[in-house]
């Protein structure tokens, strides 16, 4: 019986040894990784692709590949680099004449190989020059009239989950070639504000090729465009030609698509490719944010750095099939919320999506409890957003993504408590007009229960008395709002509001500390699942006088 290359990569780690969509992962045997944890290393056993001369001719399936130390080969090549045999004995252990056998003790897996996250500094990118931004500004409107006289690229892009709304959205369009001689346009270089450059044949060249296809762009807050990236046609690729020609003078800054939860409640998916991020940001509505670094070596920049630390998770989901690829460790190491999250098919979303992966379900799966996307029901497109549900701030690099319009404090999963009817500064007691005029009324509706003594036990009932203001009688306290207390009391977190110079809410956030709030998920995530639910509690912070609420000071609203 032939040896089978699944079975000597599991007869050294076991149960460490995972499904991973048609292949199997684990610790690598040459660079090492934590048994159970580390993903690094992958074997196809049903792969006849990319076999040597031995193992074609005898039938003998699988390959293997290391993203870490880059080493791969087929059944000969793990037994020789892995297991330390020659030739002929590794012919014998596969059962092929001619070999003979050989009793070599195997290697021990080596020791794990960690990149040292602490010595790592963003990057902020410089900017390109208004020059360029203008002129590519010109080409993006171009690509974007064009695109739709495009059906081979507009089918192409919808087999990826970038529809029509899509397009629109992210200001997707298409640049044809202007000449039947050459796939694509030539400009002066001087036209995008760029210095003429010597080729490596010496020569100075002062025009720049720009090639035909599909244009993604990257934009800055104020909406100036950063960065042009072109997806080339398949035939207009030589050998070495990348799919991707990015326009020279372009913002190095990765692809920084804003989540439209606020920082503490964020999720982000962290892509390779801007389509990829395009469409896990429009399969969620922008609830889910998405980071396309580019490459499998990219990292965030300040910004997308900022926001990854608060985020309540961050999904790694890099192309699973590339070779040499840092793997995970970087962002393990470097953000504690970061959770590896590859496609359970294809190499990446985009191509997941075209085998029938439900992108949106497959994005729900890693979210946390407190975040939860809108009812595919009561959103367009089944669920998708539409063109008028992302804004161009959604899309900028930049975007301050906690700031929300007056009065849509809108925050987590679930239903958003509506605070259309607030009323602001609303007497000097600093209670709502529709709490106190409730109150005086007498009129009571289960969501607005009043605080009573038997409500509580008594040891529930002791804290609160001993927190309330002075004067202030319990029933005069929303029960949300004990309860609400009850939970938050000890727990390092804020509830932080912005207003503008006339005392309009402008945006808000949570700050917390998320050392404590990983020791103690359990307990944070009950209370963090009540505040997110409960409109009342939302309009008692809403009306409360200090911009900066805790537990210590949340019962204080009186003026």
């Amino acid at each position: 019986m032939r040896t089978d290359i699944l079975n000597l990569y599991k007869s050294r780690f076991g149960a460490a040894v995972k499904r991973q969509g048609n292949g199997w992962n684990g610790p690598c045997p040459l660079c090492g990784g934590e048994a159970g944890k580390s993903d690094r290393f992958m074997v196809w056993p049903d792969r006849a692709e990319s076999l040597g001369e031995t193992c074609a001719k005898h039938t003998i399936t699988g390959i293997w590949s290391c993203r870490q130390c880059g080493e791969s080969g087929d059944t000969i090549a793990y037994l020789m680099k892995i297991d330390g045999l020659d030739f002929k004995a590794a012919l014998a252990e596969l059962g092929i004449e001619g070999g003979r056998p050989s009793y070599r003790r195997r290697r021990a897996p080596a020791e794990p190989r960690r990149a040292d996250a602490s010595r790592w500094t963003p990057r902020e990118w410089p900017e390109p020059s208004e020059q360029w931004s203008a002129y590519a500004a010109k080409l993006l409107a171009e690509a974007e009239e064009n695109i739709w006289n495009q059906p081979v690229a507009l089918n192409w892009l919808a087999a990826r989950g970038i529809d029509e709304a899509a397009v629109r959205a992210y200001h997707i369009g298409y640049l044809p070639a202007q000449s039947s001689r050459y796939p694509g346009r030539y400009r002066s270089r001087s036209a995008l504000g760029l210095e003429p450059k010597t080729g490596d044949d010496g020569k100075v060249r002062t025009k720049l090729f720009i090639p035909r296809g599909i244009v993604i762009p990257t934009f800055a807050s104020d909406g100036r465009v950063l960065n042009l990236r072109i997806r080339r046609h398949k035939e207009d690729l030589g050998e070495h030609s990348p799919k991707y020609l990015e326009l020279e003078g372009s913002c190095k800054a990765p692809l920084f698509l804003r989540s439209s939860r606020p920082g503490p409640l964020a999720a982000y998916f962290v892509t390779e490719a801007e389509l990829d991020a395009m469409l896990i940001h429009h399969a969620t509505g922008g609830v889910v944010g998405a980071l396309a670094v580019r490459t499998n070596r990219g990292k965030p920049d300040v910004s997308a750095d900022a926001r990854l630390r608060e985020a309540v998770r961050v999904c790694i989901a890099l192309d699973y099939d590339t070779p040499g690829a840092d793997g995970v460790e970087f962002w393990e190491q470097t953000y504690p919320a970061a959770l590896r999250w590859p496609t359970p098919e294809g190499k990446d979303p985009g191509d997941a999506r075209k085998l029938g992966v439900d992108i949106r379900e497959w994005v729900a799966a890693a979210l946390p409890p407190s975040l939860s996307l809108p009812d595919q029901e009561s959103a367009p497109h089944g669920g998708i957003v539409s063109q008028n549900t992302i804004t161009q701030q959604d899309i900028c690099q930049n975007g301050h993504v906690d700031t929300l319009p007056s009065g849509t404090l809108h925050m987590g999963g679930g239903a958003a408590p509506k605070m259309d009817s607030f009323e602001k500064g609303s007497g000097p007691a600093g209670l709502s007009t529709q709490i106190r005029t409730s109150g005086e009324s007498g009129a009571e509706s289960p969501a607005w229960a009043w605080a009573t003594e038997d409500a509580f036990t008594p040891d529930e009932l002791c804290r609160l008395q001993a927190a309330l203001p002075a004067g202030m009688p319990l029933d005069l306290l929303p029960l949300d709002v004990a309860r609400a207390y009850l939970l938050w009391r000890g727990i390092p977190a804020a509830f932080v509001k912005f207003r503008d110079e006339n005392g309009d809410s402008v945006g808000f956030s949570w700050e917390r500390d998320y050392t404590w709030c990983r020791k103690n998920s359990e307990r944070f995530e009950t209370f963090w699942s009540f505040q997110n639910t409960s409109p009342v509690l939302w309009r008692w912070m809403s009306d409360h006088p200090a911009l900066k609420i805790t537990s210590q000071n949340l019962l204080h609203i009186w003026g």
